[in-house]
């Protein structure tokens, strides 16, 4: 549809998923799918009328109003998270049957928002499954219906009746499917989704938090000396974000770099792993979950990032928000992460020890032999870069929604 013919309605965005990790105010280091979600609200044009996120809970289904920042999140729980833990052939079905009774739910409970012919719905679906439920209801409610993929899927590698079925759903359901980087889109072309049928959106982070700041502050905020190079890690500890190699780099790394301090925040599986080595070696230090208010006080703490991921990283914000500080990143050559770096491909490695030890101990090295001035023009460099290409994703948004 033209712009045109539908500028005079209201654009109703809603938010459709199956997938939630409500932010608590302990919650420390946010999830990155949250942090999508919330930046897309702060940043869009538009006001996000029903702001609708699935979550499992009981067999009866019931609503919540819940209140993050200026986010008002309709909570709405159906289904025991029980039964997914069940694995059965059909677990893709129930996610997809899930997600339709839960639409269906929700345009009966906002029908007078949803079907208001004032109004122009436009459901943004978050997974291929709530995209199935979103090209449903619009046959009702005749809404403009975008999905937005936030992973890697390796659809070329699924079965052939599968590759057809998804081919089907974000070619003739959906209106446009929104990928955050070319690793994302070469993936739906590959099952044949025309190029028409896909929109290139790279994710954003909020600049006016994630900025520079002084260097020597930053570090005596936080109980760093000034004179040590500070590594730091942000993420999940989880083996597929690099966490082993990393531990495994640093007996080199802290005979060869006697100033060297890693720093280490986040949670996960590793954990024990990360805090056993950390009694071992006083090159680490284990500092935990972190608030969102903390993190740009680390970024700018640090003399160097690293995401040295071992899988497909979908894109990679840490990466991001680091650049956002003037931080430089170290990152695997794995998924879109040579995207977001690639202003700077002299920083991506092979996500080995080796590699690793070798990056850092170069940067240290070149940093080293830099002026204050100079580190200082980088800083610059690393921030402009990172609001040049990728600061226009909410604008972005807000014009697809108002051409479906």
């Amino acid at each position: 549809m033209d712009s045109h013919k539908i500028s005079h309605k209201k654009i109703v965005p809603m938010i459709l998923t199956t997938y939630y990790v409500p932010p608590r105010a302990d919650t420390k280091t946010p999830d990155s799918f949250w942090e999508f979600l919330t930046n897309l609200i702060r940043d869009s044009s538009y006001s996000i009328k029903l702001f609708f996120i699935n979550a499992s809970g009981g067999w009866r289904y019931h609503e919540s109003l819940e209140q993050y920042g200026d986010a008002k999140v309709i909570v709405g729980r159906l289904f025991p998270t029980d039964l997914k833990r069940v694995n059965f052939p059909l677990s893709s079905v129930y996610s997809i049957v899930e997600a339709i009774i839960r639409g269906v739910l929700m345009t009966i409970r906002y029908r007078q928002e949803t079907l208001d012919q004032t109004n122009k719905l436009i459901i943004h679906a978050q997974t291929p499954e709530t995209g199935i439920a979103a090209a449903l209801l619009s046959s009702v409610t005749k809404a403009g219906v975008i999905v937005t993929l936030h992973s890697i899927f390796r659809f070329s590698r699924a079965p052939p009746l599968a590759r057809s079925a998804l081919r089907i759903i974000f070619t003739y359901l959906v209106d446009l499917t929104v990928c955050s980087s070319h690793r994302m889109k070469n993936e739906l072309m590959q099952i044949g989704v025309p190029d028409s049928k896909i929109a290139m959106v790279p994710l954003w982070v909020n600049y006016s938090l994630f900025k520079p700041i002084d260097k020597r502050v930053a570090k005596k905020t936080l109980g760093l000396k000034e004179s040590d190079f500070i590594v730091l890690f942000a993420g999940r500890l989880i083996a597929m974000k690099g966490v082993e190699i990393l531990v495994q780099s640093l007996p080199e790394l802290e005979k060869s770099l006697p100033n060297m301090k890693m720093i280490i925040i986040g949670g996960g599986s590793l954990e024990d792993l990360v805090l056993r080595t950390a009694s071992t070696l006083k090159c680490l230090e284990y500092r935990g979950l972190v608030s969102a208010d903390e993190l740009p006080l680390y970024y700018n703490a640090a003399d160097v990032t690293i995401a040295p991921s071992m899988f497909e990283e979908a894109f990679g914000l840490v990466i991001l928000e680091a650049l956002a500080c003037g931080t430089p990143v170290i990152g695997s050559k794995r998924g879109a992460i040579p995207e977001v770096l690639r202003g700077f491909k002299e920083y991506l490695i092979e996500p080995t020890t080796d590699e690793l030890t070798r990056k850092i101990i170069e940067l240290h090295e070149k940093l080293g032999a830099m002026s204050t001035s100079e580190i200082e023009e980088l800083r610059v460099k690393l921030r402009d870069y990172a609001i040049e290409k990728f600061g226009k994703g909410a604008g972005i948004y807000s014009e697809i929604y108002q051409s479906l």
